[in-house]
């Protein structure tokens, strides 16, 4: 086959080319309970591969589960910070050694365990490759799971809405700790919509009332609303959530917020 046809066949699959791993990941974290007590998920991902909206590679994956000595955790489940170091090391001397046609695409931290995640062209290969998990007293097991295509990462890794509202908000309010605003606080945020103006008013009124929203214009089809709160990740994301679900309801345009200068 010439260069052409490997350019312009579309029926053939994007080739891995034996990249292990690629330089862009995200991260979110949630809590959850479990027998009245309550835990923490730490998940790390590749985002160009969360972006996909169909993946045309490594039809086949894999997950490498440790299972981590409860005394070597915090009570939310997650390895202290010099065992996760020590884990990060293990996950690096693994994922050097790995020749097959493979590609990790997510860790998952959660409940006293540590997954490994990967997508593969060679189940068998790479099972090899990864079984040689050595146990001590921070490791007290590791299992092998396979899964079909990308189904594990799509369903439980790769961010849904409220994950993604959480990962969008990180991330602006870390751009404004780096560019000087105190954790501590009391900012104003610009809060704007756009829509017809019966729908306008219809928004505002529960932000105002319930919310301690002010008014600080509406021209034409266009307002801006004024908040004044703390940068707090969860709460902003909650808030905000709900205002797009709502202004999504009515018809409404929510753009999202921005710092008042």
């Amino acid at each position: 086959m010439g260069i052409f046809d490997k350019l312009f066949n579309s029926d053939k699959p994007i080739e891995n080319q034996t990249i292990i791993q690629n330089e862009e990941w995200e991260f979110y974290s949630y809590e959850y309970e479990d027998n009245n007590k309550t835990f923490k998920a730490l998940i790390e991902f590749d985002l160009l591969h969360s972006k996909e909206l169909s993946h045309k590679i490594l039809q086949n994956g894999l997950r490498l589960i440790l299972f981590i000595n409860p005394n070597f955790c915090s009570d939310n489940g997650l390895p202290f910070k010099d065992v996760a170091l020590e884990l990060l090391m293990l996950q690096k001397n693994l994922i050097k050694n790995i020749s097959s046609d493979s590609r990790f695409v997510a860790k998952m931290s959660y409940g006293y365990i540590v997954e490994l995640v990967f997508q593969t062209n060679n189940v068998k290969q790479l099972k090899d490759e990864l079984d040689n998990v050595e146990l001590n007293e921070i490791i007290i097991k590791s299992e092998i799971r396979t899964y079909k295509k990308w189904r594990y990462f799509d369903e439980r890794i790769k961010p849904n809405e409220i994950y993604q509202q959480k990962i969008n908000e990180r991330k602006k309010i870390e751009q404004l700790y780096k560019s000087g605003v105190n954790k501590e606080d009391i900012v104003e945020l610009l809060h704007t919509f756009q829509g017809n103006k019966e729908n306008l008013e219809i928004i505002s009124e529960p932000l105002i009332e319930d919310e301690g929203f002010e008014l600080d214009s509406i021209e034409g089809n266009k307002m801006i609303l004024i908040q004044k709160t703390k940068l707090e990740v969860e709460l902003l994301t909650e808030l905000n959530l709900k205002i797009k679900y709502f202004s999504r309801e009515i018809g409404i345009e929510y753009k999202g917020w921005e710092l008042k200068k």
